[in-house]
């Protein structure tokens, strides 16, 4: 869906649930960065709710957390803004 995002909720929402999902696995932001291909910065951002996956880190954490971002919005637990 190019040119669409989450509504600030669903940002923030999806934010926690990294965030839960990492805690439940036991690792720090630095394991799960190098476990993803990404930096500390960019898992930082995701917990805090400043930035949402991309397309390829979707497709990541989907393997490495289970958490399967796109069926989340699918089912309607994740708003996108269609302000955007």
């Amino acid at each position: 869906m190019p040119g669409r995002t989450l509504t600030e909720t669903s940002r923030d929402k999806l934010a926690e649930l990294i965030a839960e999902k990492r805690h439940r696995a036991g690792w720090t932001q630095e394991e799960l960065a190098r476990r993803l291909g990404v930096s500390i910065n960019t898992v930082e951002k995701w917990e805090q709710g400043a930035t949402v996956p991309s397309r390829m880190a979707k497709k990541i954490i989907k393997q490495v957390l289970n958490l399967d971002i796109d069926k989340l919005v699918e089912r309607g637990d994740l708003k996108i803004d269609n302000w955007h």
